[in-house]
């Protein structure tokens, strides 16, 4: 059997670090896509997903990236 192959990514000494700081950096952007498209509208659960979704995202990305950085 052969074995499967890794990605670069994988290969260097710091992946985990690599893999927690990206996946902060998705939460991030999809927190921001949240914020901006709420801030178009009007309506009241524009607000809350804007309250509720948004800033969680944001906020559990901000709390994975200083958690990422510091068990590094």
């Amino acid at each position: 059997m052969s074995e499967p192959e890794t990605s670069p990514v994988q290969q260097l000494p710091h992946a985990p670090l690599l893999r927690r700081l990206r996946l902060a950096a998705i939460l991030m952007v999809l927190g921001l896509l949240v914020e901006v498209a709420t801030l178009r509208s009007v309506h009241p659960f524009a607000f809350l997903a804007f309250a509720f979704v948004g800033m969680t995202l944001v906020g559990v990305a901000v709390v994975l990236y200083l958690f990422a950085i510091v068990s590094s």
